[in-house]
């Protein structure tokens, strides 16, 4: 095979699992916004609102500059809250800004469409058992699976294989 037939497929897996990546940020920024009062508590909910998780990094907007101070001193307390809301460790920091706290202030990107749900192919599955190691064995399969149903449905790019 071609090196540049197999990088035009390792880009298009990479591609897709950063799209994946990204929107599930998305999905965890809106859960987090719409529960907000339940994660921190209802005083803090009134003076505070997250407004943007990228990398890990939970952006949190504050009422004013003094609330942004203050709260970096709470900052491990309320990410082992978050962590421990979300039941997941996807949040590796919380940061604090002045900023607006209405609650009809937009987030700063769009939340994307839900996910449609995983469901891997058979056949690649049952490929994929002779992968001893587990986690290398899922991406395939989630990679493959994909890249079938993609080619299935037509709506692979025109450069892709």
């Amino acid at each position: 095979m071609p090196p540049e037939h197999t990088t035009g497929k390792l880009a298009l897996l990479a591609e897709d699992w950063f799209r994946q990546n990204h929107r599930q940020h998305h999905l965890t920024l809106q859960r987090l916004t719409q529960n907000w009062a339940q994660v921190v508590g209802e005083d803090l909910a009134r003076r505070t609102r997250p407004t943007r998780l990228e990398n890990g990094v939970l952006w949190v907007h504050t009422a004013d500059g003094s609330w942004a101070y203050n709260l970096r001193f709470m900052g491990g307390q309320l990410l082992n809250g978050v962590r421990a809301w979300l039941q997941s460790l996807e949040v590796r920091d919380i940061r604090f800004k002045a900023g607006d706290i209405s609650s009809d202030a937009a987030p700063s990107e769009p939340i994307p469409p839900a996910l449609t749900p995983f469901c891997p192919d058979p056949e690649v599955a049952k490929t994929a058992e002779v992968i001893p190691d587990p986690a290398i064995r899922e991406a395939f399969v989630r990679a493959f699976s994909k890249l079938k149903q993609a080619r299935s449905s037509g709506t692979l790019p025109p450069s892709a294989p």
